[in-house]
């Protein structure tokens, strides 16, 4: 059974750091990239998740399976809660024209 999850849940969180190169041009499909790292702010400068992986490989467009993710949720400077899943599938989507990022999983996640 696939379980989708909304990483990042608010959408302001991801608002706020939108990048202004896209990723198709960085990334090509197939790269592979370890020890990945992304903070994420509000916009007043308080970080308010911050996305950690062990291994991404680049599929086409902003897709990307990746290895060992986990995703720290912080309120007020402190950690909150934590997603980890070992092995899911990432892309970006819009939607009501705010862009989030959404991971997917076939196997279990874990929420801390």
């Amino acid at each position: 059974m696939k379980r989708a999850f909304l990483l990042l849940g608010l959408p302001l969180c991801l608002l706020a750091q939108e990048a202004s190169v896209p990723v198709a041009p960085v990334f090509e499909e197939g790269m592979t990239v370890e020890g990945l790292r992304s903070p994420f702010y509000d916009a007043s400068g308080a970080l308010v998740a911050e996305l950690m992986g062990g291994r991404a490989r680049m599929g086409s467009g902003e897709v990307a399976d990746v290895e060992q993710l986990r995703v720290d949720l912080f309120e007020a400077g402190e950690r909150r809660a934590q997603v980890y899943a070992p092995v899911c599938r990432t892309r970006m989507e819009t939607v009501e024209g705010v862009q989030q990022l959404v991971a997917e999983s076939e196997g279990w996640v874990l929420v801390v």
